[in-house]
């Protein structure tokens, strides 16, 4: 009858005592990363503070809000993005939540099917704005 307790006990403890996984700490450490990250488009300044935070070099600075991203070996390439608010974007490639952003104001009704990044769009980049429209987005 003790044992179930006793390893229920131990379970939490070996889970929040840091100093018991030493090893693989130490490890994890010592490890270099070679390659940039996999990133999504999505605001220029958000990915700039993140990627200049986790010390990734960002090529193709762009004067856009709104850029998408190709990871290169060493570093991240950032290229502009126009968005014009008459005219319906392709937010193939975004972030699920800046595509709702920026098709939210400009009124139109989103509609999410899946998770992760925006693999499609029901209206065609380049189709006239109509305010009151549903989009639906198809994500990866």
């Amino acid at each position: 009858m003790a044992g179930p307790i006793f390893k229920e006990v131990a379970d939490k403890v070996y889970a929040s005592s840091i100093g018991i996984h030493k090893e693989i700490n130490e490890e994890i450490a010592t490890q270099n990363v070679s390659v940039a990250p996999l990133t999504k488009g999505g605001s220029q300044k958000d990915l700039q503070l993140v990627l200049k935070s986790l010390g990734i070099p960002v090529t193709g600075n762009s004067k856009n809000d709104w850029v998408t991203t190709s990871s290169k070996k060493n570093s991240v390439d950032l290229k502009g993005k126009n968005f014009r608010s008459d005219v319906l974007p392709s937010v193939v490639g975004l972030a699920v939540e800046d595509a709702i952003f920026l098709l939210e104001n400009m009124g139109l009704e989103v509609l999410v099917k899946g998770k992760g990044t925006v693999k499609s769009q029901s209206i065609t980049e380049g189709e006239k704005v109509i305010a009151g429209n549903k989009i639906i987005l198809e994500l990866s």
